[in-house]
């Protein structure tokens, strides 16, 4: 017989904004992106999203918090249409705060970050 255990991950989640540029620039120069990508990310929603994608049967449940913007309501959609994790009732939506977001420079062989954290 399978035994079924909930699962719950708890920490702060990111909206990313992924760019991806042939060069990082220095301050002062602009680099022009190839690619860019919007995504509920951060190491805690990924760790969510990969256990819930392992299927077996087990919940997984996200504890975190976004803010009342367009970056938290994008997050929770995000999470909410793929299916793996749930949110309901873990997830607190702050009013007045902003939700965390995160700039990605992705270089062919290095990356730069610029967050902005709740």
């Amino acid at each position: 017989e399978r035994i079924e255990y909930p699962i719950g991950v708890l920490g702060d989640i990111y909206v990313d904004l992924l760019c991806k540029v042939a060069e990082l620039p220095v301050w002062g120069e602009d680099r022009l992106a190839s690619t860019t990508l919007l995504a509920a990310g951060g190491s805690t929603a990924n760790t969510a999203r990969f256990l819930g994608s392992l299927g077996g049967g087990n919940v997984v449940r996200l504890f975190s918090a976004v803010g009342n913007d367009l970056f938290g309501s994008y997050f929770i959609e995000q999470l909410r249409s793929e299916g793996c994790v749930t949110t309901d009732g873990s997830l607190v939506v702050l009013p007045g705060v902003p939700t965390s977001v995160c700039v990605v420079l992705s270089g062919p062989s290095d990356r730069g970050f610029v967050s902005c954290n709740t």
